[in-house]
């Protein structure tokens, strides 16, 4: 696959979420920035809500618990 490509549909097609996870994983990005861009779907009573975070075992381990 070319890394271009999948960086341009990101960007393009990607939620907040998804372009933080790969500024953090291929371009030295925060881990803040997935932090606060999880944040947005965090419901009052601290869950994160309504299906936004999608349910990929194994993706980000240890982080969604309840995924």
């Amino acid at each position: 696959m070319n890394f271009e490509k999948a960086a341009n549909f990101i960007w393009e097609n990607g939620r907040l979420l998804e372009r933080r996870l790969f500024e953090y994983f291929f371009l030295g990005g925060s881990k803040d920035g997935v932090l606060q861009a999880i944040r947005a779907y965090q419901n009052e009573d601290g869950g994160i809500g309504h299906a936004r975070l999608r349910k990929t075992p194994g993706f980000f381990p240890g982080v969604f618990p309840s995924c």
